[in-house]
């Protein structure tokens, strides 16, 4: 009973129990810990009294009787100090001798860092998105076939069209559409494969209206785990 105690309250993971009323019964020295308070303050409460917002109410549902399956979700606990904690709980049911649903026992894990890093994540994708949409030069990605991948507004005006959308549901093959001279965009190709970039790659290319323009490109080869 002690070795299983020690582990139980020196588990690297918060973990409690609850009953059927989901009151907690048992908790162990890492939740009390990361949520600031002691055993006394936490054992018999419910658990909802501990957790931030509307989804209270779903940590709350009666277990299913011979329901065994782990199931994760994402809450916002209240620390004793009243700071907030992202954490990912995973619960599961406990069982009886005679397999009759008794309680959940649940993991915790503080995912305060992994949510820090997809805010960051987040905000420098707006960020790159906004100078892709806002950038005064043509910027584009297209498959080593020839199709677009994506298209800021800006090239879509230069080449006449009113939107990425239309220029690229328009453009599909773009050596045999877009360039004047076809085998141009071969060249474009077989220096990407050669030297991974192209700098100062200028080319004549049908507008929208048929009307001729000259373009320089400066592109580089995006590549996979494979190097392809």
């Amino acid at each position: 009973e002690l070795h299983f105690r020690e582990l139980f309250d020196e588990a690297p993971v918060a973990y409690h129990e609850l009953d059927l009323d989901h009151r907690i019964t048992r908790v162990n020295a890492t939740e009390l810990s990361m949520l600031g308070y002691r055993l006394e303050e936490m054992v018999g409460r419910l658990v909802t009294d501990f957790i931030v917002g509307d989804n209270s109410g779903a940590a709350a549902q009666a277990p299913a009787p011979g329901d065994l399956r782990h199931e994760s979700s994402e809450r916002i606990f209240r620390r004793k100090d009243g700071r907030r904690v992202p954490i990912l709980m995973r619960q599961r049911v406990m069982t009886d001798a005679a397999g009759a649903a008794c309680g959940t026992r649940a993991t915790l894990q503080d995912i305060s860092a992994l949510k820090r890093k997809e805010l960051e994540l987040r905000d420098a994708e707006e960020k790159y998105r906004s100078i892709f949409e806002n950038a005064i030069e043509g910027i584009f990605q297209t498959t080593p076939e020839g199709s677009y991948m994506a298209v800021n507004p800006a090239l879509a005006a230069i080449y006449g069209y009113d939107s990425p959308d239309e220029l690229m549901s328009k453009i599909t093959h773009i050596g045999k559409q877009l360039y004047v001279r076809p085998g141009r965009r071969a060249e474009f190709t077989a220096l990407m494969l050669e030297k991974g970039s192209v700098t100062d790659f200028e080319s004549q290319i049908h507008r929208r209206d048929r009307s001729i323009i000259w373009i320089s490109e400066r592109a580089r080869a995006v590549r996979d785990q494979d190097g392809k």
